[in-house]
């Protein structure tokens, strides 16, 4: 009922604005189409008479969206899914949903305003959506099934997260002192009360960023995650407010561009009238140099990071990826019917694992895939410096990078002794060798992660290592076709002391764990390009894994899929 109640109000809408009787309105129609379908097989080598080896799932769905210029100042902007899942007959398997509903405008030539369905963002450390583990480093093949994660979940590549709320924006020039003066505002809803004990939650922010001369620019940014008094019965409180101050310095010398951007604040953490939640606050300094050559054909970075361990921000540390999710491919197995835990194919398709709200709590992430920075840049308790340097080709179509990092905690967890980090990478990506209208583009990543402290007994110590190995292909035979082929190799050994927090982020217990696996994912495909908003893709994804520490046989896992995608 709610669907449908929402249906048509986003059609009533539609109505009431395109019947105003403007003569220069204009209505376009955007979306996008998209079919996919997944032929899997598990292989088991235990013998496995209640598991079914083979399973086909699938949808066919089409986002169409009007786009309304209602005037010169108002755009209005609405898109319904229409989606039929794979197995579902006649209308049997059809499900409708208002995936958005906006409104955009201006006022008095000054005033920029949206309502509604929003994308928002502002600094690594107030409000930023950090992408989910192996998401930024995949083969071009796998970021095929990823860009279908991304894209129902407004994942985007600027980092902001989708908001139900309200934003406003506008600046000023002066003819002295500053140059100019950007504001924003916003306030977007992260929680509805249940008329009972939960009240209504919500997002807020405020940014402001002068320019004070060429090359010199001043920021604050303020985010605060608090709870609506008066929405329900209880008279507690939550309330997290983040503020920050940036500077960011630019001056080229010669031919050479030097940067300098730098960022500090801090965050309160506390609950109004209750006494078992103990206000916390925490600190932080983030900062970077850059130095690039001409035509970026050499860059130099370093960055020194300090994030104390009470430092919270619900829009900077919210994930992404939630381990803990319920699979729906194979998600038990065996003749005992045990749970089956993720793998890097599942991080690929599972719509499940993935978070679309702010979170207030630090979530729960998988240690082996990321024990360093498993809540981007403003991970708490973590200092050190990273020091990268990179370059691109002359034609700029091939560009390299490697990368040294080195943390610690702020504080041991459990002991005075710190753990310490330790961080390698390579990247590279680009083309390597053109013939005609054929050409070849290479992607390799090889990382490794290394967590370690050393104690005396009785307390263990800690040794956790992660190699990981990342390589893709691809063959341009034309500007149509496109042959890929993808790999990505996992290896962790080792083991760490992994805390057990409280609702109000206190430590209660610490639960030692082990790992000793591997896994590894091979892939090679066919697409084709049908425009720059259309493409056909059909893969085959192969993916093997050892757990010494887990139940689980080590099973294969076969998997064909099929994609068809147009925007429009």
């Amino acid at each position: 009922m709610k669907k449908l109640i929402g249906f048509l109000a986003f059609w009533v809408l539609t109505l009431v604005v395109m019947g105003q009787g403007e003569t220069e309105r204009k209505i376009s129609v955007i979306g996008q189409s998209r079919g996919q379908f997944y032929a899997d097989q598990l292989q088991n080598p235990i013998a496995d008479s209640v598991t079914a080896p083979k399973m086909n799932s699938g949808n066919v769905l089409a986002d169409l969206g009007l786009k309304i210029q209602v005037n010169k100042t108002m755009e209005v902007l609405g898109m319904v899914r229409i989606r039929n899942d794979y197995g579902g007959f006649w209308g049997s398997g059809v499900s409708f949903d208002v995936r958005q509903l906006s409104v955009r405008g201006l006022i008095g030539n000054a005033v920029r305003y949206s309502l509604g369905d929003i994308n928002y963002k502002m600094s690594p450390f107030t409000l930023w959506n950090n992408g989910q583990e192996w998401s930024e480093s995949s083969a071009q093949i796998f970021k095929d099934q990823l860009g279908v994660l991304n894209y129902d979940h407004f994942y985007n590549a600027d980092h902001s997260w989708r908001q139900q709320g309200a934003s406003a924006d506008g600046g000023f020039v002066f003819s002295k002192g500053i140059q100019e003066l950007m504001w924003g505002v916003f306030s977007s809803r992260v929680k509805t009360t249940d008329f009972g004990n939960v009240p209504d939650r919500v997002f807020s922010g405020i940014s402001i960023d002068a320019k004070v001369r060429e090359g010199i620019n001043v920021a604050y940014h303020y985010a605060n995650l608090w709870d609506l008094q008066g929405t329900a019965n209880s008279n507690t409180a939550f309330r997290n407010p983040v503020h920050t101050v940036a500077l960011s310095l630019s001056k080229l010398t010669g031919v050479i561009q030097h940067e300098v951007q730098v960022e500090t604040g801090m965050s309160n953490r506390w609950v109004m009238n209750s006494t078992d939640y103990i206000k916390k606050s925490g600190k932080f300094v983030h900062g970077v140099y850059k130095i690039l050559w001409p035509e970026q054909r050499w860059s130099w970075q370093v960055t020194l990071n300090r994030v104390e361990a009470e430092f919270r921000s619900p829009g900077a540390q919210s994930r992404r990826l939630n381990p803990k999710a319920a699979l729906s491919a194979f998600q038990r197995t065996g003749n005992d019917q045990s749970l089956r835990s993720l793998n890097l194919l599942d991080l690929m398709r599972e719509s499940n694992l993935y978070n679309l709200q702010l979170q207030t709590e630090l979530g729960a992430y998988l240690p082996y895939y990321d024990n360093i920075t498993p809540y981007g840049v403003a991970t708490p308790n973590r200092q050190g410096m990273e020091v990268m340097v990179g370059g691109k080709s002359k034609d700029k179509k091939f560009s390299w990078n490697v990368s040294r990092a080195a943390y610690q905690e702020t504080r041991g967890e459990g002991t005075l002794e710190p753990r310490k980090f330790e961080r390698a990478r390579f990247q590279c990506e680009g083309t390597v060798a053109q013939w005609g209208a054929q050409s070849l583009n290479v992607q390799t990543e090889l990382r490794s992660d290394k967590t370690q402290r050393v104690l005396d007994a009785p307390i263990p110590s800690t040794d956790l290592k992660t190699n990981c190995v990342v390589v893709g292909l691809d063959l341009s035979i034309n500007k149509k076709w496109h042959a890929l082929m993808g790999t990505q190799y996992v290896r962790y050994l080792g083991n760490d002391i992994v805390p057990t927090v409280s609702y109000n982020g206190d430590i209660t217990n610490f639960t030692e764990q082990s790992w000793n696996g591997k896994e590894w994912m091979n892939a090679f495909g066919l697409k084709y390009v049908f425009s720059e908003k259309s493409f056909l893709t059909v893969q085959n994804n192969h993916w093997t894994g050892s757990n010494v520490n887990s139940n689980m046989p080590n099973y294969q896992w076969k998997q064909w899929m099929v994609l068809y995608q147009m925007n429009f």
